[in-house]
């Protein structure tokens, strides 16, 4: 039987060892507290996180041992602009800035002040947690819900045939670096985040968090789910280094799109003509970023 006085032994190393300590307000199975835990603890101290409230983790900043703010879904490049901005000021270039932001509140509500920070070069390093959906307000759509996807306001499946591309759209407005990560590939996005941290300029690293909740899957899938994206071609893992395209991650063989579908229920009422566009995009998708890859696209 283990006391109580052994319990508090190991509290206090998770706290030691830890950025990110114990316990969050997300669902059951999300990957979003993995994503947390991968970027706080690999930058340790050394940061100042901003958080957008359309981040279903918001909430849980107190749970960081780092400074941290919240903001309203447009302050989406204004807060860490003015965090940054304020470091140097002080001549504090010892600490980096983090912004953590779902895809609603960078990809639409806030984008144009991303956009403008991206435009301005802004030093801070920008997460995109996308879940393809306004999931912590009631599962609504947004820019980058896929076709063919149930959410409250697209019951019948969504109609938009193409997401934006966001990450694309921030390379060329030629910053420093960006990237695509998942948790599914672990490393990848490690490697990721430590070439991003002291790269000064605007950096983006947009990655892709499966919801159980709103895309019907069960909890214990989130990481499998993540890799079929990749292996699909759903989501290309890949960066642009000071305008050198490179791929990350290439599967040996690709999985249909349909397998990567099969495993949500917000496809339930998918059309064969949606899941074959769905197809030819990845499929397009892949073949434009295979001639892309290794040269520099600005």
């Amino acid at each position: 039987m283990v006391s109580d006085m052994s319990f508090s032994k190991i509290d206090q190393k998770i706290m030691e060892r830890e950025v990110r300590l114990p316990g969050h307000s997300l669902c059951p199975g999300c990957t979003g507290a993995i994503i947390e835990r991968l970027v706080f603890n690999t930058l340790k101290n050394r940061k100042i996180v901003f958080h957008g409230p359309g981040v279903c983790a918001g909430g849980g900043t107190n749970l960081l041992k780092a400074p941290s703010l919240v903001l309203f879904l447009t302050g989406t490049g204004m807060g860490p602009t003015g965090i940054s901005r304020a470091l140097k000021v002080q001549g504090r270039d010892d600490v980096k800035v983090v912004a953590m932001s779902g895809d609603g509140g960078a990809c639409d509500i806030g984008f144009e002040k991303l956009s403008a920070a991206a435009n301005r070069n802004e030093d801070y390093l920008q997460i995109v947690m996308d879940n393809e959906a306004y999931m912590n307000t009631g599962i609504q759509r947004s820019g980058q819900t896929p076709l063919g996807a149930w959410t409250t306001t697209t019951p019948e499946g969504n109609k938009t045939s193409r997401t934006k591309n966001v990450p694309m759209i921030m390379a060329y407005h030629y910053v420093p670096y960006v990237a695509t990560a998942t948790v599914g590939y672990h490393q990848d996005f490690l490697n990721k985040i430590k070439k991003a941290i002291d790269i000064m300029g605007f950096r983006y690293i947009h990655t892709l968090v499966p919801c159980p909740t709103g895309w019907r899957f069960p909890t214990e899938k989130g990481i499998e789910i993540s890799k079929m994206a990749v292996r699909s071609g759903i989501f290309p893992l890949y960066e642009v280094d000071n305008g050198v395209f490179r791929i990350t991650y290439k599967p040996k063989e690709r999985l249909p799109v349909s397998e990567y579908v099969r495993t949500q229920g917000r496809f339930r009422t998918i059309q064969e003509g949606q899941l074959q566009e769905l197809q030819e995009h990845a499929d397009l998708y892949w073949k434009q970023l295979l001639e892309m890859d290794g040269k520099r696209i600005h």
